[in-house]
């Protein structure tokens, strides 16, 4: 008897990264200027981020784009630029330090703080959760042979979710970034900040697999 079964596993790990995602945008009549003033609020952010010693900018992004307000020919046109920073932090105790001082900061806007581990870590832990996947997919074929009667099954293949030949499904992200608190917001005030809750968020890794047993008789 051939027996085809999913497997799935998910553990929660503590985060080793956090991602600050900053978005600075100025909105003027004069392309350059707006280049330029948006530069500026990024570069004392960045100041911010040095000072810290621990986190790193890892993206500095200017676009600048031209605007005319309500379609409406008779208002001006403008041109925003916006600068876009993503500092990653290892030492957690240095976040809110940087937020506080961020908020200071005109034109502004957090747009996520998001929680990690590190690339090597999340191969490591990815191994871990699709191992138990796999040991799902097993208990859960044992069990449905031993309700049909059959003998014990014996695995012939088995994929990731979606690969498996004649069986349904799609592939699925294993997961590995968690969204902080802040979602997209202005920039906070200190006050506002110290009073938010920035305990690091867990980072959920999930695996599936689908397998295909048959039985001995």
């Amino acid at each position: 008897m051939q027996i085809t079964v999913a497997g799935e596993a998910r553990k929660e790990f503590p985060p080793e990264r956090a991602f600050v995602r900053i978005n600075v945008g100025t909105e003027l009549p004069d392309r350059g200027l707006a280049v330029q003033r948006a530069t500026e609020v990024a570069n004392r952010l960045r100041a911010h981020i040095d000072a810290l010693g621990d986190a790193v900018v890892s993206v500095i992004q200017v676009g600048p784009t031209t605007n005319s307000w309500r379609g409406d020919p008779s208002m001006p046109t403008t041109h925003a630029a916006n600068v876009t920073l993503v500092a990653e932090f290892v030492d957690f105790a240095a976040l809110p330090r940087f937020l506080a001082d961020a908020a200071a900061v005109p034109a502004a806007t957090l747009s996520g703080v998001y929680w990690r581990l590190s690339d090597d870590s999340h191969a490591a832990k990815r191994d871990q959760v699709v191992a138990e996947a796999v040991q799902a997919a097993v208990r859960r074929a044992r069990a449905m042979a031993s309700a049909a009667g059959a003998g014990a099954p014996v695995l012939t293949e088995l994929a990731d979710a979606g690969l498996l030949p004649a069986v349904g499904g799609t592939a699925r992200d294993s997961g590995g970034e968690t969204l902080g608190a802040f979602g997209y917001a202005p920039m906070m005030s200190k006050a506002m900040i110290e009073e938010v809750n920035l305990a690091p968020a867990p980072v959920l890794i999930e695996e599936y697999v689908h397998a295909r047993f048959l039985t001995t008789d």
